[in-house]
């Protein structure tokens, strides 16, 4: 907190991630609730919430439902929203059905209202073999969503260490 204190005119873009993805379906635990609602205290920190695909295997089902859980979350209360998601995984090769399972949960993504427009969705597809294509997306997804993003071992290191 003591950084994002100490650089109001910096955006940071935290990734939440409370257990591979966004855990119980009502409320990030107790561990993170706390801290989340600190963080969505500042008005230069956007939060978004970790969801893996995989390299686009995983149940695609299972995407969309750790989706709504973190849409859920706003529902549950608006101190501990998140401002969007941070697919990692992504596909390194193009197909058509990675093609279309990157778009279904894009549009998942989009779709929902719980999630701010400006910063609903981030891709991390950046792979030594990605396609042409998926790289450039990568990349203008990297700088549409983040300003920084900060790295922690865990979300209480990330306080601890600046508190």
């Amino acid at each position: 907190m003591h950084r994002v204190a100490a650089h109001p005119n910096l955006n940071f873009t935290v990734i939440i991630n409370p257990d591979s993805g966004p855990g119980n379906p009502s409320a990030p635990n107790n561990d993170f609730y706390g801290q989340i609602v600190k963080l969505n205290s500042y008005s230069n920190v956007k939060t978004i919430g970790y969801v893996h695909t995989s390299y686009a295997t995983r149940d695609i089902n299972a995407v969309l439902a750790d989706v709504s859980t973190y849409a859920g979350w706003a529902a549950n209360s608006s101190s501990i929203a998140v401002n969007g998601i941070f697919f990692d995984e992504g596909p390194d090769q193009y197909t058509v059905a990675t093609a279309e399972y990157v778009s279904t949960i894009n549009q998942a993504v989009k779709n929902s209202t719980a999630f701010s427009p400006i910063n609903k969705v981030c891709n991390h597809l950046l792979r030594n073999n990605v396609a042409p294509i998926l790289l450039w997306l990568s990349l203008v997804m990297a700088i549409f969503c983040a300003n920084m993003v900060t790295r922690s071992s865990t979300i209480q290191d990330l306080f601890q260490t600046h508190a």
